[in-house]
């Protein structure tokens, strides 16, 4: 009644009742792979779904703490200042550095939270996404983000696609820092890039400390996050940009092994 059947064994035989069998048991399979697409379809919509009104009410929440956050950030740089030139406690000097600090941490959250809510559409051309890549390896390199870390970076010199080469850059920083995050700092960060017909496929592994099983339906919802640090952005941030390109994202983890993310984009016209 729920539509369980067990495929029938074939007889050796090819009679019409063979040919009756393969049939129903080929029709069964077809069935079973409709349904199983239909499932993640479903997931896929309802995922974005969420992405879109959380998106509404971050991208409102965002845009009113911008204007104060400069405003403190800004005294707190010209207190920093006139104190410099002043003989006043240690402790008021820390506190001033402390504030800066912390609003720029903020500031940075914001800026997330806007990444996340943008619902403009991608501005595509051209671009080879191996450069992208290797630029951003290098730019988390320059500012000591990746220290400690290891790198292995498989690919053909050029792949080339049509995307946003903005967001394609916010994809990339935010999946490694998550991989960095995950690993703390320390590990190998395994990068695999190669076409596949007309697709560009990306594999990003890491030898972190893995997600468990329970928590893996969970890790591209908005505010997520089983670690210390971060917004619980980056993924959601991640999963909003390839689903703007059309593309799809699956994750295989191992507790206390490591993650897999593999990423399906396609290349465009």
């Amino acid at each position: 009644g729920k539509g369980d059947f067990l495929a029938l064994p074939v007889p050796e035989k090819q009679d019409e009742v063979g040919v009756l069998i393969k049939t129903f048991n080929k029709m069964e399979s077809d069935l079973i792979a409709r349904d199983e697409e239909l499932n993640r379809k479903n997931e896929e919509l309802l995922q974005s779904r969420k992405l879109a009104s959380i998106g509404t009410l971050a991208s409102g929440v965002a845009h009113e703490l911008n204007n104060p956050l400069n405003n403190i950030y800004l005294a707190a740089q010209i207190l920093s200042e006139e104190i410099g030139h002043e003989i006043c406690p240690a402790v008021v000097k820390e506190t001033v550095g402390d504030i800066s600090s912390q609003t720029l941490r903020v500031k940075r959250i914001v800026s997330d939270l806007l990444e996340f809510a943008r619902e403009k559409a991608p501005e595509r051309k051209r671009i080879n996404i191996i450069e992208i890549i290797r630029d951003v390896i290098e730019q988390m390199k320059a500012s000591g983000e990746i220290d400690g870390m290891k790198c292995d970076f498989i690919s053909e010199d050029i792949i080339e696609l049509s995307a946003d080469s903005h967001l394609m850059e916010q994809l990339f920083i935010n999946l490694f820092t998550n991989a960095r995050d995950a690993m703390e700092a320390k590990g190998m960060l395994n990068i695999d890039v190669h076409s596949q017909d007309n697709d560009v496929r990306i594999v990003v592994s890491d030898t972190g400390k893995g997600i468990p099983m329970s928590d893996i339906p969970r890790i591209f919802d908005p505010f997520f996050t089983t670690k210390d640090r971060g917004t619980g952005l980056g993924l959601a941030i991640v999963y909003s940009i390839i689903k703007k390109h059309n593309g799809r994202i699956d994750v295989k983890s191992e507790d206390g092994k490591g993650t897999v993310f593999t990423i399906t984009l396609p290349k465009g016209s």
